[in-house]
């Protein structure tokens, strides 16, 4: 009979707190961070749900990364050229709930309805079909 001190299976993964964070300030997956200190992803996710320090850990981290990448578009969308653009565009949308929305119209010649014959349909082609599909998704309606 095995004594208290002798565990059967591998020996438990070394996961330090410190690596642990500095792993999850560059955002690295739980995956990645597995693969880091050689251990399988459940061996993770169970440390961070038993020990609180690899948790507080990986919390932290996870944040700071979050933090200095804000600051870096940040400055990014304070500067110039094609780059601050870019940073504005990308924190406006997320951060004042903007999108890029375009409204698709078609029409027929001189901007009367699009005539079709839908008693032709069994004699269309998958291709002709496909962009009969694409062009009513456009128009957000099924055909009549």
């Amino acid at each position: 009979m095995k004594s208290d001190e002798q565990k059967g299976g591998r020996p438990e993964a070394e996961i330090d707190p410190e690596q642990l964070c500095n792993l999850a300030k560059l955002q690295a997956t739980i995956a990645e961070a597995a693969g880091f200190f050689r251990c399988s992803e459940r061996t993770l996710h169970r440390r961070l749900r038993e020990d609180p320090k690899c948790q507080e850990a990986w919390d932290a981290g996870r944040n700071i990364g979050k933090l200095s990448l804000r600051r870096q578009v940040w400055k990014l969308a304070n500067g110039s050229g094609s780059s601050a653009v870019s940073a504005a565009v990308h924190l406006s949308k997320h951060w004042l709930g903007q999108s890029d929305k375009s409204l698709v119209e078609i029409a027929g010649k001189d901007g009367a309805p699009i005539e079709f014959d839908f008693s032709r349909l069994d004699t269309l082609s998958i291709k002709e079909i496909k962009v009969l599909e694409r062009l009513v998704g456009k128009l957000g309606r099924e055909p009549r």
